[in-house]
């Protein structure tokens, strides 16, 4: 994923389709001390702007409730902290007018070795200074994100709904047998279909609008193969808007929320790797 799509992604709030873009220079090899320069490097040579403070607010507060999303995979909340880092820091530059300090590296040079260099003006010390305050102010500001976090929570739940859905059907399809060539052959070409759709679906974190065309692209192929009676029930589930059985489920509650922030220590821990840690910046 190019950085400009990983900005655009974040800006319409698809988060972790947006951390995805970390995966694209990471390998077994690559260390912290590399990825953090790299990802600070890639934001501060394209668009990324002082306005997209909101959505890296968003990802600090993603890292502090961490809990609340059990079904989103680790190596995700690993990716956001870097990210935020990384973004933490470009703010910072942005600020100081440091944008063209740390743009347009030689080709000789790692971009380790070019994003350690010393600024003169106003110099690594002030840097590390002002990275504290804004995360300090990060952390007070984690209460404003409650409604966006509730929605994110809200569209994660609707995405597993909707996977488990598309499972069940899977599986009962591929359990129903047929007597008849002409209905077995159907049977076949929509499984295949159906296969197609639940690795469409895996691979999703949120129900998006994309998440919502897949569905629709799917189904629609799925009753131009003569799906039995039965399939309908299924298929009507993959249609629907999700907004009735959400009413049911239970999210945390605002006052849940306030108290959580209230209490010294009462924010849930990090999911993300303790060396990720946004709070020291001994290398920047």
């Amino acid at each position: 994923m190019s950085t400009e799509l990983m900005l655009q992604k974040l800006r319409k709030g698809d988060y972790f389709c947006a951390l995805e873009w970390l995966s694209g220079f990471t390998s077994a090899a690559t260390s912290q001390d590399e990825l953090l320069p790299r990802a600070i490097y890639e934001l501060i040579s394209h668009d990324f702007q002082q306005s997209d403070v909101d959505y890296i607010q968003m990802l600090n507060a993603i890292d502090k409730m961490a809990v609340n999303f059990p079904s989103v995979p680790g190596k995700y909340f690993n990716a956001n902290m870097t990210l935020f880092s990384a973004a933490l820091i470009c703010l910072v530059y942005l600020d100081h007018n440091l944008k063209e300090f740390y743009r347009n590296k030689p080709e000789q040079i790692s971009i380790s070795e070019w994003m350690h260099r010393d600024n003169e003006k106003p110099g690594n010390e002030i840097i590390k200074e002002e990275i504290g305050r804004k995360m300090a102010l990060f952390e007070e500001q984690i209460p404003s994100c409650y409604e966006k976090l509730t929605a994110l929570q809200s569209n994660i739940v609707q995405a597993n709904t909707f996977k488990t859905i598309c499972d069940e059907y899977h599986q009962r399809l591929r359990m129903t047998r047929y007597c008849n060539p002409e209905s077995e052959h159907y049977q076949s070409a929509r499984l295949g279909v159906l296969a197609a759709l639940c690795d469409q679906l895996s691979a999703q974190i949120m129900f998006t609008e994309t998440y919502q065309s897949v569905l629709e692209d799917y189904v629609e192929q799925i009753r131009q193969l003569k799906p039995d009676f039965w399939e309908e029930s299924y298929l009507r589930q993959l249609q629907q808007t999700p907004t009735t059985w959400l009413q049911n489920l239970s999210f945390f509650t605002q006052s849940q929320f306030a108290r959580m922030l209230a209490v010294p220590g009462g924010l849930p821990q990090s999911r993300s790797d303790p060396g990720l840690s946004c709070r020291s910046y001994d290398k920047v």
